[in-house]
């Protein structure tokens, strides 16, 4: 009889041979698992810097193997897996994914994705060999990610999440090319801030898969989303309360799923978006240190913003818009708001960490996992005053970091020209001025 593995393993739903964590090619959805081990009677170590980090070593000669589990969907418009505990007697399973050892034993914990199942096993012990766990407990002062974190914190400080704090236009918005209508929330909790360059609406799209203004005649967006777009409408509100209509003219593809299109008029008096210089690692090295979408105590987290809707799934949209959802540009009053959304962001090379499993206060109940409809979503930073585009979500977790696309992006814009011989500009993305925070390199 085949020996009991001691350690992690995979199993699909008939247990036949293990898996590897994260995407394979037949499964539809990825999973990660990060330590979380409980010190028992730890003692910690005075704050330390690394870089644009302060943290703390957490030590104890006992200590439990407790994990954290996630699991997420590989497409974007289908919902993330269900997490079920398959050994109550062994473990606990929290809403976050937490699992914590009550007794020694083999704990089974069992993803359900659309097509398929995994259960994940670990033998859980109570050691007394020597554990250590170093902690992040934020960014030292003058540093851009203590200037974003503060920034955040200090918006949602005293607020509640839901549509009063986080709807982006009142009630009653029409989110229509053709006959465009909305006021301003002044509730929301970033109201200072100028969203004017994300996309009002899309023709026989509502609100959803929106773009986001670089140049007057440039947007960026998810690539997937853009299918079947040349010629139709695109409608921005300017800064007054106008709607300014468009046409798409052209298309180009850069990174996995990042794309830019040409507009057929410039859209004046919007707030255009500025990216981060390629050299913001010197700003934001942690960026570099943190492990992507590691949830464990370790995990270095920047919060960031993306522009969503809320109704919490694609299949929400279609059901309120009806049969013709996709297909017509009418009937879009009260359809499902833009939302401001807070995420948190583990690493900045085109990772995204939603669950959020971790997320320190105040800002604890403000993320949220991605969901149906959230493709092109915008993922923003704020700087000085400013929203800073970082890229368009394509996947649950990922967009193309547009500062590592700076110079592709631009010949793109100048090359689409073509499409409008009287265009005579020569255009380039905004590049965010980080000269005022601490240079680490």
């Amino acid at each position: 009889m085949a020996q009991e593995p001691e350690f992690d393993s995979w199993f699909d739903n008939v247990g036949s041979y293990p898996y590897v964590i994260g995407q394979t090619v037949d499964d539809d959805f990825s999973i990660e698992v990060s330590e979380s081990p409980l010190l028992i009677g730890s003692t910690s170590s005075p704050p330390f810097t690394t870089k644009d980090i302060i943290q703390v070593t957490n030590s104890a000669a006992t200590s439990d193997n407790n994990f954290v589990i996630s699991a997420m969907s590989n497409d974007i418009e289908s919902p993330n897996p269900s997490i079920q505990n398959l050994t109550p007697e062994i473990v606990t399973l929290g809403n976050d994914g937490k699992v914590t050892r009550l007794v020694d034993g083999k704990a089974r914990i069992q993803v359900d994705g659309k097509t398929g199942s995994r259960i994940f096993e670990r033998t859980m012990t109570r050691s007394t060999s020597n554990a250590v766990i170093t902690s992040f407990k934020g960014f030292v002062e003058g540093s851009l990610g203590n200037h974003i974190m503060g920034v955040i914190n200090a918006a949602v400080e005293g607020k509640s999440p839901g549509g009063a704090s986080q709807n982006l236009f009142q009630d009653g918005a029409v989110y229509s090319t053709s006959t465009p209508s909305g006021e301003l929330n002044p509730n929301m909790f970033l109201s200072t801030y100028d969203f004017g360059a994300v996309s009002f609406a899309r023709e026989g799209m509502g609100n959803i898969f929106p773009f986001t203004l670089v140049t007057p005649r440039h947007a960026l967006c998810a690539w997937h989303v853009t299918g079947n777009i040349d010629g139709k409408n695109i409608t921005w509100r300017t800064k007054t309360g106008e709607f300014v209509t468009v046409r798409i003219l052209a298309r180009r593809k850069f990174g996995s799923d990042g794309a830019v299109v040409y507009l057929s008029a410039p859209v004046n008096n919007v707030e255009i978006a500025s990216v981060l210089p390629d050299t913001f690692p010197r700003r934001l090295p942690s960026m570099r240190l943190g492990t992507a979408q590691n949830r464990g105590p370790e995990a270095i987290v920047l919060p960031g913003i993306i522009v969503s809707h809320n109704s919490g799934s694609l299949s929400a949209i279609q059901s309120y818009w009806g049969k013709n959802a996709g297909a017509t540009d009418t009937n879009y009053i009260n359809s499902p708001h833009k939302k401001i959304r807070l995420v948190d962001i583990a690493h900045l090379s085109s990772i995204v960490n939603f669950n959020a499993a971790h997320t320190a206060a105040p800002r604890t109940n403000w993320a949220s996992p991605a969901y149906g409809g959230d493709s092109s979503a915008p993922v923003f930073l704020p700087i000085n005053g400013k929203l800073v585009y970082t890229g368009s979500l394509y996947s649950a977790s990922m967009y193309d970091h547009a500062s590592y696309y700076i110079d592709v992006i631009n010949t793109y814009m100048n090359q689409m020209k073509a499409a409008d011989p009287a265009d005579g500009n020569t255009y380039a993305l905004q590049i965010a001025d980080l000269s005022g925070f601490t240079n680490f390199q």
